[in-house]
């Protein structure tokens, strides 16, 4: 038995936890509202879950699920409701009624949950009631005082599901609620996307009201609440990496600077992997811990493409024995992600490797796929959170088009473009370096440069 009272509840969800907290309080009525489908029992579920599984009561009222199948469903997402104590939990599944019967239901249902004494009780859903009753207004009136006054009898929190994809047709319960939570979904490139929108909350500010989340298999909810930036941050001038050609010493400067962005860009009908394998040697040399990430090939296959560069140039090197614990590869396909998994799985990767340098290949794809403001959004956060962390990055891919390169150039510290077009019969490289005025070298320069760096094996 619990010997003190606890003023706040948990959301069950990591992310919402620390975004949120303190938003679920004793005597608040919070509206999840939605299309079915869309996770609204879900998250009512975790909340309950949760809080019981730390000794918070929870009276659980359902007009649709049967609970046997409610509970086999939430098993599938590590929510085991049959393991709850009998003196935490209560399940109660409930006929509805007719509009004359309205005031002895909710009579009885009163008088259970006041014998209970929960800390939480959840309706799912309330919309079913608001069907039968219409536009009775004498019977609506009756309900809406009952859900009005329940958080304060039972001085503890309501969680209430409604039915909906507007809240405008639930305007009269987000007037009296206290937090309305919008789940919202739509089908984009073939992938459901998931949102969660915080339409209101009385007596707080919230600085973030929409998350992208997903629901996984095994695991419930889960929010993707990206690093929050109000400043840019600036490069870590203390962490280098030198540059080990003359060339670039004289393009660029003896170092390249952690969080420094470089962008990398060639026709693709003319890729080269003089500048990858440059890269790969560059971060070899330094010593430095590597994340290779790939949209476009597998990055192993990068790796050899470097190997057989190298070795063409009779150097023999196995980059995957060199760098030993210092190389992580990873592959993505866009094609089976939104812009939001994609970028928050990226930042879970590098939250969990620590890398110095992460480079990113066949950046072109990720236009192709996730045209428009809001994935410029992502990765320009991406970028500022990368430079947060001190971490060298390079994003390489194909020119896909002007506005494409436009907004690349304009993340850049530093720019390095392959041109070749038709009064070219041989590729000139661009360079452009912030606070220095751009160049432009032959690839026989380049090639030049990159016979000097093979010297260093």
């Amino acid at each position: 038995m619990r010997c003190f009272v606890i003023n706040t509840f948990r959301f069950g969800v990591g992310g919402l936890e620390e975004l949120f907290r303190g938003l679920l309080r004793r005597g608040s009525l919070v509206l999840i509202y939605g299309k079915p489908g869309v996770g609204k029992t879900l998250l009512a579920s975790t909340i309950c879950y949760s809080n019981a599984l730390d000794g918070m009561k929870c009276y659980y009222i359902s007009f649709y699920e049967d609970r046997e199948k409610l509970y086999e469903f939430m098993k599938g997402f590590n929510i085991d409701l049959s393991k709850l104590d009998g003196r935490v939990f209560k399940y109660v599944k409930l006929p509805l009624v007719t509009k004359e019967g309205l005031k002895d239901f909710i009579d009885s249902v009163f008088k259970d949950i006041v014998v209970f004494k929960p800390d939480i009780v959840v309706i799912d859903s309330i919309t079913p009631l608001l069907n039968i009753l219409g536009n009775d207004v004498n019977t609506r009136v009756i309900l809406h005082n009952f859900i009005y006054e329940l958080p304060k009898v039972i001085n503890g929190l309501v969680v209430l599901i409604a039915e909906s994809t507007d809240i405008k047709e639930l305007s009269s319960l987000a007037y009296v609620a206290d937090v309305v939570i919008g789940l919202k979904s739509e089908v984009v490139n073939n992938l459901i996307v998931r949102e969660l929108v915080i339409d209101k909350v009385r007596g707080s500010q919230v600085l973030l009201a929409k998350i992208p989340f997903s629901i996984v298999s095994g695991s419930g909810i889960s929010v993707w609440v990206p690093p929050r930036l109000e400043e840019v941050p600036t490069p870590n001038y203390g962490k280098v990496f030198r540059n080990v050609c003359s060339l670039f010493k004289d393009l660029i400067g003896d170092y390249l600077y952690g969080g420094w962005h470089i962008y990398v860009t060639y026709d693709a009908d003319a890729r080269s992997y003089d500048i990858i394998t440059y890269v790969i040697t560059l971060a070899l040399l330094s010593n430095s811990k590597t994340l290779l990430i790939s949209y476009k090939f597998s990055p192993y296959d990068i790796l050899k493409v470097a190997e057989t560069y190298l070795k063409e140039r009779n150097v023999s090197v196995d980059f995957k024995e060199l760098f030993k614990d210092n190389l992580i590869l990873k592959g993505f396909n866009p094609a089976v992600y939104s812009i939001e998994e994609i970028y928050n799985t990226e930042l879970e990767l590098i939250s969990k490797v620590r890398p110095d340098i992460v480079i990113f290949f066949g950046i072109d794809l990720l236009h192709r796929y996730y045209r428009g403001t809001t994935a410029f959004k992502y990765i320009h956060n991406q970028i500022l959170y990368l430079r947060k962390l001190n971490i060298l990055t390079f994003r390489v891919g194909s020119y896909v088009d002007e506005d494409h390169y436009r907004a690349n150039t304009s993340l850049a510290d530093v720019v390095i473009r392959f041109l070749k077009n038709e009064y070219l019969t041989k590729q000139v490289v661009y360079v452009w370096v912030r606070g220095r005025d751009p160049k432009v070298i032959t690839y026989e320069e380049l090639s030049k440069c990159l016979s000097e760096t093979t010297q260093h094996y």
